[in-house]
């Protein structure tokens, strides 16, 4: 899987990395440096991926954060997919909000969203979950 990850980041055009790299885009040596670095993050975290959606999960306490990214590396729409996803890996019972970046930091990452949420300690109190 992470050999078919780093063909398809390759294959990406340079304008796919330029977000990284404030705009510019990348020169040779830097596109192989992201795509190692993004293979290198891949291979350390737990992950799990259906026909349409690929979710690693990576442990930040006291979040979980849930980078999903679609296979085809197209944008994610539907968050009712998101939701899904968000119930089945973290719980029905952890909240999720998309957050929208400002026009300055407005890019389109590699992997375009990340859910964190925190677990829920008791029946009284609520959890927060980001997707952006």
């Amino acid at each position: 899987m992470l050999n078919a990850t780093r063909a398809s980041l390759f294959s990406k055009p340079d304008s796919f990395f330029a977000g990284m790299l404030n705009g510019r885009q990348p020169t040779p040596s830097e596109k192989l440096l992201l795509v190692e670095r993004a293979i290198q993050r891949l291979a350390a975290t737990p992950m799990y991926k259906n026909d349409l959606y690929t979710v690693q999960i990576e442990s930040c306490p006291p979040f979980v954060h849930l980078h999903i990214h679609r296979n085809d590396w197209g944008p994610c729409k539907d968050w009712r997919e998101f939701q899904l996803i968000k119930n089945q890996l973290v719980g029905e019972e952890n909240e999720a909000v998309e957050l929208f970046p400002r026009k300055a930091g407005s890019w389109t990452p590699p992997i375009p969203t990340t859910c964190g949420c925190t677990p829920i300690r008791n029946s009284a109190s609520r959890s927060a979950c980001r997707i952006g």
